[in-house]
């Protein structure tokens, strides 16, 4: 009976390699912050720095697209969207923390991103809803 029970076994699920994707869910970014905060046991510059700023670059795509999309009254819509997705740039910002980075460098890159995602967007939405 080796191996039994092992596919449900909570433990055993938490020691596989976390995956980190393009995601376009608030939720499932959110849980991927999560998992990684609480799961990652040793840490250097590299392993779990250029997962977050992974996400964040993923995080700062999603709110371009919102911008993009905030015209006449879809922006009822997007303001509140922009909201949740502006709350995992400080959930990526304490997960940065933790890990002991440098924080003035996360601030220069959420800073320059937003500055960035914001021009992008409203430079496609001149183009889109002339």
């Amino acid at each position: 009976m080796a191996g039994w029970g092992d596919d449900i076994d909570e433990e055993l699920k938490r020691e596989e390699e976390i995956e980190v994707g393009f995601r376009l869910g608030f939720k499932g970014m959110s849980f991927l912050i999560d998992r990684i905060v609480e799961e990652t046991r040793e840490y250097d510059e590299k392993h779990p720095k250029d997962d977050l700023r992974f996400i964040l670059y993923n995080d700062l795509v999603i709110i371009a697209i919102l911008v993009t999309f905030s015209y006449n009254v879809l922006m009822i819509a997007t303001v509140f969207f922009m909201l949740f997705y502006g709350y995992l740039l400080i959930q990526i910002g304490k997960a940065w923390k933790r890990f002991n980075y440098s924080m003035g460098q996360y601030r220069l890159l959420a800073i320059i991103g937003l500055i960035v995602a914001v021009a992008l967007g409203i430079v496609a939405q001149r183009l889109i809803f002339k």
